[in-house]
């Protein structure tokens, strides 16, 4: 049995709602350095107000400095 809920539940969500992948912080456009980051912190609530893309960059400053998006 295939674990549902990963990664890739993430990804559908927000190709479903047509979401465009730029980084909400910066506007980083590039595919490759993207994630999508929950804005509760909590992996579970897939929400799509609680879904959010953004650079590499920007992921680390949110979680390590509080960056604000």
């Amino acid at each position: 049995m295939n674990w549902r809920g990963g990664e890739f539940t993430y990804h559908r969500i927000m190709k479903e709602n047509k979401v465009e992948s730029v980084c909400k912080c910066c506007g980083f456009k590039d595919r490759r350095a993207l994630l999508i980051h929950h804005r509760d912190h909590n992996r579970k609530n897939n929400d799509m107000s609680n879904l959010v893309w953004l650079c590499w960059n920007c992921h680390f400053l949110v979680h390590n400095f509080n960056q604000k998006i």
